[in-house]
């Protein structure tokens, strides 16, 4: 699926989960462990997939690396990897947003 995909399944809050506290706990705090598990998202996608991806691509800009097949710098293929992660940030932060506007609703009003 690659980089763009791990994207979208975010996006579509798709990602990789294990719902066995989920279906046991309320509504509401399922709501506000959405919350939680989106912030991660959020946090390591900045940390983790943007700096080290900005980081990548220096490294590889500085050394003049080059595609075997294509011969460009490497550096401008690595492009996609802090493109995945403000892709994945900015859907983590639009649920974080919408859970928290749902968490300040009355408790029945969802």
């Amino acid at each position: 699926v690659g980089l763009l995909g791990a994207a979208y399944t975010v996006g579509a809050q798709r990602h990789l989960a294990i719902d066995l506290l989920a279906i046991s706990i309320t509504p509401r705090k399922q709501q506000l462990l959405g919350v939680v598990i989106n912030l991660l998202i959020f946090i390591f996608s900045g940390a983790v997939i943007v700096t080290g991806g900005v980081k990548l691509i220096a490294k590889t800009l500085a050394t003049s690396q080059v595609s075997a097949a294509m011969q460009i710098p490497m550096g401008y293929v690595y492009l996609i990897l802090p493109l995945t992660g403000i892709i994945m940030m900015f859907y983590a932060l639009w649920f974080i947003t919408n859970g928290l506007r749902s968490l300040k609703q009355p408790e029945g009003a969802y």
